[in-house]
C-alpha cells in the first residue's frame, strides 16, 4: 500500500512498538502517586461541596489501593 518493503515495514513496526512501550513505561510507584493524588483531590472538592459521601468513597479508594486494611 506504501510501496515499502516487508523488511521496512517489518522495522518500521518495530520502531512503533518499541515507542508505544516507552511511552507506556511508568513506574508502579508514579502511579500509585499519581492515583493517590487524584483520590486527594478529588476528597477535597468533595469536602468543601459537603458531599462526605463522596469523599468516604474517595478515603475507602485510598485505602484500598494501599492494602492499608488487611
Amino acid at each position: 500500500m506504501w510501496d515499502v518493503s516487508e523488511r521496512t515495514a517489518d522495522e518500521y513496526l518495530k520502531n512503533a512498538r518499541l515507542k508505544l512501550e516507552q511511552d507506556s513505561s511508568i513506574s508502579r510507584e508514579a502511579l500509585m502517586a499519581e492515583a493517590l493524588a487524584g483520590y486527594r483531590s478529588l476528597r477535597e472538592q468533595a469536602e468543601r461541596r459537603g458531599q462526605l459521601m463522596c469523599a468516604k468513597q474517595c478515603i475507602d479508594s485510598m485505602v484500598d489501593l494501599t492494602a492499608i486494611k488487611k
